[in-house]
């Protein structure tokens, strides 16, 4: 399994694929693409990379971030063409700001801890 980090950054970068087939109009294309969604969260598992828990964990998560920019994205894309050119970067900079704090204080917060072996040993997929 990965030590690197708990949730995996590819199924939630799958929310990006998830956005993109809610602002598709055919059908076959969001089916494709939900198809895709789960592909990638399988084949993790199968690689013997991240835990079911892991993956599961972040189609919620890219789920969640899908229903977020899709409910925020016109109304905060009309209130950014009413702002400055200075008012939109001190908005990216404050936002990127929030979001690496965010980052930072998580990575700090589970530094200390570690996987049991017990998990590693029942994991899905382990002896693969």
């Amino acid at each position: 399994m990965s030590e690197a980090r708990a949730i995996p950054a590819p199924e939630i970068a799958a929310g990006i694929w998830g956005y993109i087939a809610t602002r598709l109009r055919s059908p076959k294309w969001r089916i494709l693409l939900v198809v895709l969604i789960f592909l990638i969260g399988f084949s993790r598992v199968f690689l013997g990379v991240h835990f079911i828990s892991d993956v599961v964990a972040g189609w919620v998560i890219g789920g969640l971030i899908v229903l977020l920019v899709t409910r925020l994205d016109r109304p905060v894309g009309a209130w950014l063409s009413h702002q400055s050119l200075r008012g939109m970067l001190l908005t990216a900079l404050i936002s990127a700001l929030l979001l690496g704090g965010m980052v930072i204080l998580s990575a700090a917060a589970t530094h200390t801890w570690q996987v049991p072996a017990e998990w590693n040993e029942n994991a899905c997929c382990s002896a693969i």
